[in-house]
């Protein structure tokens, strides 16, 4: 995300629970990628999420940063934090 690593480097992260999906999305202000080659640019990183989530959106620009919203479904009566049952 930044070509030097500093301390104003910064990341958003939100999540969010909607219905049966948890929602993650992460932003960086990095240099972004240019002519949408974000989907293009997958290395590790963009393969492992493609694997663990339901579906995900890349968005990005050059020098305006990337985000990546992650979608993951949730398996209905399954306790988010804990992994029993609900009550």
């Amino acid at each position: 995300a930044y070509p030097s690593h500093g301390p104003d480097d910064i990341v958003d992260v939100v999540v969010e629970r909607r219905d049966e999906e948890l929602v993650v999305i992460g932003t960086d202000f990095g240099s972004g990628f240019a002519d949408g080659r974000a989907r293009e640019a997958r290395g590790f990183g963009l393969k492992l999420i493609e694997r663990l989530t339901s579906r995900y959106v890349v968005s990005s620009a050059r020098d305006v940063g990337t985000t990546v919203r992650m979608i993951f479904a949730l398996r209905p009566g399954r306790s988010l934090f804990s992994g029993g049952e609900r009550t």
